[in-house]
């Protein structure tokens, strides 16, 4: 049930793209603001008022998980278990970002393109051509391991409610947040990198499979695996894993501009479908 689950939220992704919506992260920054304000949460400290947050979220999804998880499968859990998946996908649609910013760019449009490249990376993009092109090649790593790859990891791990608390945790800790709770942002950063740091590794070693292995290892071999910044670890890895694997195939030596960014989706790909094997052989063996 568990991997069909992953492969149906995946196949909505795909083709109900209006669904998206439904994972606007506008609700969690108001019911955040509501709290705080209503509780007045600044006197307890960052870690009860984390609690104060979250916990009655995962309490509810443990009583529809209890609801909907039966001794045997249904159509009910699979819905549910589905849902939950859908709805702890990244808050945007890593491909048609992808797709916008092919085709703004191969279109010779810098401004577009630079445009679109900020609404996928939610930060400053380099202006000049190979550097941004390098940028976003590299971050869609990073963005595909936070979409995808962490959400695979802990709903396997842990099940609905830990999937649940691991995407709360990443969307208040995302830029868009409440800025006035910055203490509470900045701790919630910290835990979500944690969170991501198994998975990203496990997709390095997926990055490397599905591209050069020898290649991918190689680089994999040079990385940091522990720093104070477990963030900036987990986006270096992933970056330059990725873009090892894509760079030093035969036919990939002399990629040039938004080649490089097609072959890294293309990787990101075949890297989501060897996660679901994996999923699909644990849950079957």
């Amino acid at each position: 049930m568990l991997t069909f689950s992953l492969i149906l939220a995946l196949v909505l992704d795909r083709i109900f793209p209006d669904f998206q919506a439904y994972r606007s992260d506008k609700w969690l920054v108001n019911y955040c603001r509501l709290l705080a304000k209503r509780w007045n949460l600044d006197r307890f400290g960052v870690w009860p008022m984390l609690g104060f947050i979250v916990v009655p979220l995962l309490f509810l999804i443990s009583l529809v998980n209890a609801v909907f998880s039966g001794e045997s499968p249904n159509l009910l859990s699979l819905a549910f278990y589905t849902a939950v998946v859908y709805l702890c996908l990244g808050s945007r649609r890593l491909d048609k970002d992808i797709d916008a910013y092919i085709e703004t760019f191969s279109a010779s449009d810098h401004e577009q393109a630079t445009r679109a490249a900020k609404t996928m990376l939610g930060s400053d993009v380099a202006s000049e051509p190979d550097a941004q092109i390098e940028q976003v090649a590299g971050s869609i790593f990073v963005l595909a391991n936070r979409n995808f790859y962490a959400v695979i990891f802990w709903m396997v791990v842990g099940g609905p409610v830990v999937l649940v608390a691991y995407r709360v945790l990443e969307r208040m800790a995302s830029q868009t947040f409440a800025s006035d709770i910055q203490n509470l942002k900045d701790t919630a950063r910290q835990i979500m990198a944690w969170l991501e740091w198994i998975p990203a590794h496990l997709s390095g070693f997926a990055f490397l499979i599905c591209g050069n292995f020898d290649a991918g290892l190689k680089r994999l071999r040079e990385q940091t695996m522990f720093d104070v910044n477990v963030s900036a670890v987990n986006e270096s890895y992933l970056q330059q894993v990725g873009m090892a694997s894509i760079r030093t195939e035969e036919k990939l030596v002399d990629l040039q501009m938004v080649e490089v960014v097609k072959a890294s989706r293309g990787l990101v790909l075949r890297a989501l479908v060897l996660w679901i094997g994996m999923v699909a052989l644990l849950e079957y063996w």
